[in-house]
């Protein structure tokens, strides 16, 4: 007799490995070929039910292969039977049927998308039934095409057999066979005859759609193909082919369901579209992710959960109720209560974040109101533009305030939306800020015409309006999104148009994101106007509606990087309360089910144990990720033992059923192995650590100078063109803060040629070596340049490159600022920056910020008392010195 066990894998939304392993790709799998891999990966799951009456099995997957090779322990030779009484369940979105199956006393049932039969598949029963014989066939497309003449060897119309079969298409028919009757009469021309009794049940075509829909909602392989998509998405969650691939199968997945999808999979199919809409892993990890500060929180972190999970016994607890679940019990409430807690959580966060994206919507919408009046008035009043070269003709070294400079600062530049780091990150556009730095051109000092503006204007406006639309009906839908999830069937039709409508605005948020980092990548962040008149004169008008308009701007930038901040985090919430939703209406129907289902709904409501496994997985993927940033060995993590919950896909083909001492034996193995990565792990990372602050683990600093002058730069016309751009454009922001207390922030022309100050180079600190202004006497105050690194850049290592991005835990309350250097001029020059900047104390900080050298910098300016000021400044000339250390 097979050996016993009770284990089911199907956990809601989680990334698993199924105890048997048919053929399954190595790790790593070449996702050039995922079409070729997905036909590969056969991994199925198998359940006994068995009695003392009789051996009931199931086996469930996305592609089930019924074989000699696949079953070994199913297979019978000529004259050779399955003596017991037998029930076999193939539940499968594509079963392919190739062996035969002799049953003395047995019921074979078939639910699958797609049924295949090859030559050698063959059902048959060898005596007359003594306990009830089936054959229950229940499949969108029968295919026939390599079947062999009788694959059904059993006579039909006998009593105590039952044959039925739901079908609507076939292929391999003889030509003509498409009605139901002709259906049925090619099936009997398939089996050994009629003995006149009870006919068989047979439909084909639109009389099978009800019956077929009905066991399409009872079946199990929606949750294994639904679990095979996250385990496709996370050997390669960053390959573009690869998510392509999966959102192609997620919407053959949908298609296939025909709407008959459990509250689990529509969850977890959300889970997997928002993961490629994010163009992150299942986590919520984007590629690049990598934590530049709190090296030390980090590794406390970690530490904790191994104690918890580990030490504590905490995993071993649910690892234990995974062997034991097939004792039926009532819910357990203390869990219950700690699923319905986390999801009432959830939501509240995700009601603060609808009501602040409410706010930001409406005043956006005012703003662009108000940009869009100015823009209209430029568009009247083009003589304005006459000003700015009256103004550039008047200006002289010494010009003040009141002899056209602030005429100059408020006609002459109009200020676009700017692309803040977070708005980059989240888009999957950081590389445009490295971009646009790198530029051969003159790219602080464009030149723009009234026209240009109304454009960049215009083109923002229709996609931020999008995203503003996208955002309502994600929010003001959410309500339905989620009794589709626990009460699909009281949703009218009505109703299920706007769900599917739900969908798809929330799929749109990441491309309106995307679409908007396009604009404002080609748009810079301020740009002077062109003359478009012969004669122009001043406008004080004019300068009030530049001024109004840069305000606006200025306000508007702030708040749509807000929003998109928002609409990521909407998004992860989103998804996280659909999955609990689904897990709590699954658990409430323990009560109503049989004793066979109770068992499996409550592995399937075992949210406690895959929750701490991806936590610590999660953890775990970041910490290693700190250790390759900071240049030291990555540790080797298995992706399975990381995030597959059950970590048993080290199962060979031959064995077939496992006992539940051999399925102990293997949860306990991953569970070792696990530890034994986390605790190695951990001891790299408290080295690594401890290495930073030691003065041997780094080469000697040494300072990366930009030197800009406001003329007579030397290098070439091109960087000449930087240099003094970036120069008119700091003189310029410093009237814009005396004016106004504070700049926009502007560029920084930093491309450092120099490859060897630059490998594997950090950034130590920043100082200003040398500044030089046109006055002779002294400013009237002190003004502050704050020098800002965006958290995000590039490493220099073994010949190539490596892009990083500092990884946020709470992008809500903790938004992906730059990190600033402050300096007050100009009191803060120092020719001298080893003065300045103290390698051994800078060192001891290191490990809570340590960020990349290569990077797109920027500075604004703020002016702490404007009244003190009667003349603005202007720089001749600038030495900003980028202190570079490397790591050994």
């Amino acid at each position: 007799m097979l050996n016993r066990r009770e284990v089911l894998q199907l956990l809601p939304g989680a990334v698993l490995a199924p105890l048997l392993m048919q053929s399954a790709p190595a790790e790593g799998q070449d996702a050039a070929q995922p079409i070729d891999a997905w036909s590969i990966d056969r991994r199925v799951f198998v359940l006994d039910r068995s009695t003392e009456s009789i051996q009931r099995y199931f086996i469930i997957g996305d592609i089930v292969e019924l074989s000699a090779a696949t079953f070994p322990s199913l297979f019978r030779d000529n004259g050779q039977y399955l003596s017991k009484t037998f029930e076999l369940n193939i539940d499968a979105r594509h079963a392919i049927f190739n062996m035969p199956l002799r049953m003395a006393d047995g019921r074979l049932r078939i639910i699958a998308q797609r049924l295949e039969f090859g030559f050698d598949g063959l059902a048959g029963f060898v005596s007359p039934p003594s306990n009830g014989q089936l054959i229950s066939i229940s499949a969108e497309v029968i295919d026939f095409t390599r079947a062999r003449s009788l694959p059904f060897a059993f006579r039909t119309g006998v009593e105590g057999r039952s044959i039925n079969i739901r079908c609507l298409s076939a292929t391999g028919l003889t030509p003509g066979a498409a009605p139901t009757n002709e259906f049925a009469h090619f099936i009997a021309q398939m089996t050994l005859g009629d003995a006149g009794g009870v006919r068989p049940d047979i439909s084909f075509g639109d009389a099978a759609v009800s019956a077929y829909e009905t066991s399409l909602a009872n079946a199990k392989w929606p949750e294994a193909s639904t679990l095979k998509l996250q385990r496709f998405l996370s050997n390669a969650p960053y390959s573009e082919s690869n998510r392509a691939f999966v959102r192609g199968k997620v919407g053959e997945l949908l298609t296939a369901l025909r709407g008959t999808q459990s509250p689990l999979v529509s969850a977890a199919v959300q889970r997997t579209s928002d993961a490629i809409a994010n163009q992150s892993d299942l986590l919520g990890l984007r590629e690049n992710d990598t934590p530049m500060s709190s090296l030390s929180q980090s590794i406390e972190r970690t530490d904790r959960l191994v104690k918890t999970l580990f030490d504590e016994g905490l995993l071993s607890t649910w690892d234990s109720i995974a062997i034991t679940s097939a004792n039926p019990a009532s819910i357990d409430t203390v869990r219950f209560q700690d699923v319905a807690g986390a999801r009432d959580a959830a939501a509240r966060q995700l009601d603060e974040l609808a009501a602040e994206g409410a706010k930001i919507s409406v005043r956006l919408q005012t703003l662009e109101g108000l940009i869009g009046q100015t823009d209209k008035e430029l568009e009247n009043q083009k003589t304005f533009l006459a000003q700015q070269e009256f103004a550039i003709q008047q200006k002289g070294p010494n010009d003040n305030v009141a002899k056209g400079v602030g005429a100059i600062a408020a006609v002459g530049s109009v200020v676009f939306p700017a692309a803040a780091p977070f708005l980059m990150v989240a888009s999957g556009m950081v590389s445009a800020a490295m971009e646009m730095s790198n530029n051969d051109g003159d790219f602080v000092s464009h030149i723009t015409n009234i026209a240009d503006i109304v454009k960049n204007h215009s083109e923002l406006m229709k996609v931020s309006l999008q995203l503003r639309k996208d955002w309502d009906s994600v929010t003001g839908d959410f309500g339905l999104a989620r009794r589709s999830v626990t009460d699909k069937r009281s949703l009218t039709p009505d109703e299920k148009k706007r769900v599917e409508q739900w969908k798809a605005s929330a799929s749109s948020l990441g491309n309106q994101v995307k679409a908007i980092a396009a604009i404002l990548k080609s748009s810079p962040p301020s740009a002077e106007l062109k003359d478009e008149t012969a004669t122009a004169n001043s406008d004080p008008e004019i300068r009030t509606i530049i001024l109004q308009r840069n305000d606006c701007v200025r306000e508007q930038s702030d708040l749509l990087n807000r929003q998109i901040s928002l609409a990521q985090e909407l998004q992860v919430e989103s998804a996280r309360i659909l999955e609990l939703d689904a897990i709590l209406a699954e658990m409430q129907q323990l009560a109503l089910v049989n004793d066979d289902d109770r068992a499996r709904y409550r592995m399937l409501a075992d949210w406690a144990r895959r929750s701490l496994i991806e936590s610590i997985a999660k953890e775990a993927i970041l910490l290693n990720r700190s250790l390759r940033y900071a240049g030291a060995p990555a540790s080797d993590m298995p992706h399975e033992l990381l995030s597959y919950a059950e970590g048993a896909a080290g199962m060979t083909a031959s064995r077939f059923f496992i006992d539940s001492g051999e399925t102990e034996t293997e949860l306990q193995q991953a569970a070792k192995k696990r530890e034994a990565i986390y605790r190695t792990l951990l001891l790299d990372a408290r080295g690594l650590r401890d290495s930073l602050i030691e003065k041997k683990r780094w080469n000697i600093p040494s300072p990366i100078t930009v030197s800009a002058r406001r003329k007579d730069n030397p290098g070439t016309p091109a960087h000449q063109a930087r240099m003094e751009g970036f120069v008119r454009d700091l003189n310029r922001i410093i009237a814009d803060a005396i004016r106004e207390g504070k700049s926009q922030p502007v560029p920084i022309p930093f491309n450092p040629g120099d490859i060897q100050h630059t490998t594997n180079a950090f950034l130590l600190g920043i100082n200003i070596a040398r500044l030089e202004l046109a006055e002779t006497r002294a400013p009237d105050g002190e003004f502050i340049l704050y020098i800002g690194h965006p958290r995000f850049g590039k490493l220099v290592r073994n010949g190539g490159e490596e892009f990083f991005t500092d990884f946020v835990r709470d992008r809500r309350n903790n938004a992906l600022n730059s990190a600033y250097w402050p300096l007050r001029l100009p009191n803060d020059v120092e020719p001298d920056w080893q003065k300045r900047i103290l390698f051994a104390q800078e060192l001891a900080k290191i490990q809570d910020t340590m960020l990349p050298l290569l990077t797109s910098y920027e500075v604004h300016v703020e002016v702490a008392n404007r009244d003190e000021w009667s003349t603005v400044p202007q720089i001749e000339r600038i030495d900003l010195e980028f202190i570079s250390v490397g790591g050994k």
